[in-house]
C-alpha cells in the first residue's frame, strides 16, 4: 500500500531558533510516522532545513513564475535549484 503525503508550509512564520526546536522534536518522532512529510519553508530557512533533513523532506513554499530578473523579493526557480 502507498504511504500518504503530507505537505506543509509555514507561511511568514519562523525563525532559527525556533525551526532549530521543531526539527529536533520532528527528527526524534519522525521514524514513527505512518506518512510521508515535506516541508516547504520561506527561502531564507530553506539551508537550514536541508541541514537537518533529506532533499526529499523538504521544498520551497513560493516560486516566481518569472526568469531570473528585476523582480524586486521574487525567488526564481533556478536559484532554488541552485
Amino acid at each position: 500500500m502507498k504511504r500518504s503525503l503530507v505537505a506543509a508550509n509555514w507561511k511568514m512564520n519562523g525563525s532559527r531558533a525556533v525551526n532549530e526546536a521543531w526539527l529536533n522534536q520532528f527528527n526524534a518522532h519522525r521514524s514513527t510516522l505512518a506518512c510521508d512529510v515535506v516541508v516547504c519553508a520561506p527561502h531564507v530557512y530553506l539551508q537550514q532545513l536541508r541541514s537537518a533533513l533529506s532533499g526529499e523532506e523538504i521544498g520551497a513554499q513560493d516560486v516566481s513564475q518569472h526568469r531570473p530578473g528585476a523582480y524586486t523579493g521574487d525567488i526564481a526557480a533556478e536559484m532554488l535549484k541552485d
